[in-house]
């Protein structure tokens, strides 16, 4: 079907619903192209239907660029081509051929293209890594899909930057291991924690709180834990030059544990409270269109107004009691969420200084 298309778009681009005439220009690169493409000299091919294409907006000479790049495995090419005759020939007979194909080529693409895997020294590393279908960035560690072919990765590791290259083969896996060795710039790191007895980790290796230790510059994780408190974790970044201080608050787990109680409490008769309000404005509504009701049908008496007071009363009292529940709905909520946030832990609860001196 693929081949037909071809040929029948190099013929009258008739099925691809082509412009009518064609320059003698055109007509040459048509024929030009159409025995590059079948003595396999795909690239060839490619050029002059690009050159047609170039003097003649036909839509078939999209397609036919892009069976030229699929023949030559050059997948992103060829879908981009197929999907810019898609767009602008989303109705042609041949398009449902066409999607089909696309389909076929990306799941292709996809089982070919390569992982690129990037590590370094210290995590957060930025990197930039670069291949023939594009520019892509990461931290590290990291790993990006790519096409096969050569690809370079590039970074910053503590103010020096570092690079590696290579060639990624289809379907495998290619590792950069960026690192400037022992010349790499240290700072210093020091976890200052509010509670004794706490441990402190960084990056997986424990420390003692309140001691300034040597780190490559760049990012770090910390962890600091201690009993009964609900541990805290925190990413930092350490300087090429100087020491990054981080004080940390842990809060009790226990205390943590009766805010989010107390939190899910409020928000329970926040719900409760406004289903109340609903139900009382209802109420409301409903007597005070049966008082209206009633003033129309009734002549203006004694009674009668004694009547209508009396439903004004009940109104008044029902308007404020849905007022005050939807006060109370307001009021519990928010004090609820606050709480209920406020005890998740110490990624709220606990304060982080890092000020490098």
């Amino acid at each position: 079907m693929i081949r037909w298309l071809l040929l029948l778009s190099l013929v009258s681009s008739t099925a691809l619903a082509a412009p009518p005439a064609a320059t003698k220009d055109v007509e040459a690169l048509h024929q030009e192209a159409a025995r590059a493409f079948e003595a396999g000299r795909y690239d060839a091919a490619a050029e002059a239907f690009l050159a047609a294409y170039a003097k003649k907006a036909d839509p078939a000479f999209l397609f036919n660029i892009g069976l030229c790049y699929e023949r030559r495995r050059q997948w992103r090419l060829a879908l981009d081509y197929y999907d810019r005759f898609l767009a602008v020939s989303a109705t042609a007979p041949a398009a449902a051929d066409v999607r089909r194909r696309r389909e076929v080529v990306a799941a292709t693409r996809e089982s070919e293209r390569g992982t690129v895997r990037v590590s370094a020294e210290a995590r957060g590393v930025r990197v930039e890594v670069r291949a023939i279908d594009g520019v892509r960035r990461c931290v590290t560690p990291c790993e990006v899909r790519v096409d096969p072919g050569p690809v370079s990765v590039a970074g910053d590791l503590g103010g020096r930057r570092v690079d590696a290259a290579g060639t990624v083969a289809a379907a495998a896996t290619w590792t950069a291991a960026l690192d400037v060795g022992t010349n790499r710039p240290h700072g210093g790191l020091r976890v200052v924690v509010d509670v004794p007895n706490a441990q402190v980790a960084v990056d997986g290796t424990t420390v003692a709180a309140g001691t300034t230790t040597s780190w490559p510059a760049g990012a770090h994780r910390v962890r600091v834990s201690a009993p009964g408190k609900t541990p805290f974790d925190v990413e930092v970044e350490v300087p090429m030059t100087g020491i990054r201080d981080v004080d940390v608050r842990l809060m009790s787990s226990t205390s943590a544990e009766r805010r989010r109680v107390a939190g899910y409490a409020l928000v329970g008769v926040s719900a409760a409270a406004t289903v109340t309000a609903v139900v009382l404005g209802s109420l409301a509504l409903t007597q005070f269109r049966d008082a209206r009701d009633f003033a129309s049908a009734n002549a203006s008496s004694a009674a009668t107004e004694a009547d209508l007071a009396d439903r004004r009363s009940a109104i008044r009292g029902l308007s404020i009691g849905a007022d005050v529940a939807m006060g109370l709905a307001i009021g519990a909520g928010v004090t609820g969420l606050v709480l209920c946030l406020v005890g998740q832990g110490p990624q709220t609860s606990s304060r982080v200084i890092e000020d490098a001196p």
